[in-house]
């Protein structure tokens, strides 16, 4: 017996090194009432948006129908207590749900296991009081309102991609192009100077510039905002471009 005990360590040591490279990592916890529960989100190269054997965990949720139960979902609709995803190069958002006995305010932590690559921007949205918190690593905790026996996600976690914060511009297939500056400021180029309609969104969806060109090159200056996601659309009256980005 006493010889079983080391090789089991070692076993789970592999076990944790193979489910946390160490990267990209955060576990977000649910604690109120007496009760807590936490799951883990992390990104890997090989890992995909379905079950991944090696790297994934079932969520197994309490018999104690008192407990508090905070997991992802995967296409399947299964629940995860740990969802190894791929590392996306495109804006992402993943679906966290909670499971409460209690109607009432519960405190969410979101802490950091590993760090995260310096190219992702991370923030978290409270769905309910549609409040987004950014997320630069470390501990984040806030307060939410939930309720029992609902199949909606209580928080998302939002991923982007960062926009480098010299001049670079990024051509889209139709001809339109965004130059990022640095600081919040930001060019509008297009290849014609038909007249077009800008509006800019905020991540709550309230309109925070609406304006109308005829020029080619419009420069567009969000210093004096809030960080976090803005939605761009500009309508030419034909078609409606969007374009996501983080001040």
């Amino acid at each position: 017996m006493k010889k079983l005990i080391p090789t089991l360590l070692v076993l789970m040591t592999i076990s944790a090194s193979t489910i946390f490279a160490q990267t990209n990592a955060l576990r977000i916890t649910i604690s109120g009432y007496g009760y807590s529960d936490e799951t883990i989100i992390r990104f890997i190269d090989d890992a995909t948006p379905d079950f991944d054997g090696q790297y994934d965990a079932w969520k197994l949720l309490s018999p104690n129908p008192m407990a508090n139960s905070i997991y992802s979902l995967i296409p399947s609709n299964d629940k995860l207590s740990i969802n190894s995803l791929p590392l996306y190069d495109n804006d992402t958002t993943i679906e966290i749900h909670t499971k409460v006995a209690a109607s009432g305010l519960y405190t969410i932590t979101i802490e950091e296991v590993f760090e995260f690559d310096s190219d992702f921007l991370l923030s978290f949205t409270d769905l309910d009081a549609e409040v987004t918190y950014n997320y630069s690593g470390g501990t984040l905790t806030f307060d939410c309102v939930l309720q029992p026996n609902t199949s909606i996600a209580t928080i998302t976690f939002n991923i982007a991609k960062t926009i480098s914060t010299s001049i670079n511009p990024m051509i889209e297939n139709n001809g339109f192009t965004l130059a990022t500056k640095g600081n919040g400021n930001y060019g509008l180029i297009f290849t014609d100077n038909d007249i077009k309609n800008i509006v800019v969104y905020d991540l709550t969806g309230k309109s925070i510039l609406n304006d109308q060109i005829n020029t080619s090159n419009y420069p567009l200056n969000l210093a004096n905002n809030p960080s976090g996601l803005y939605i761009i659309t500009i309508n030419n009256g034909s078609e409606t471009i969007t374009k996501k980005v983080f001040r």
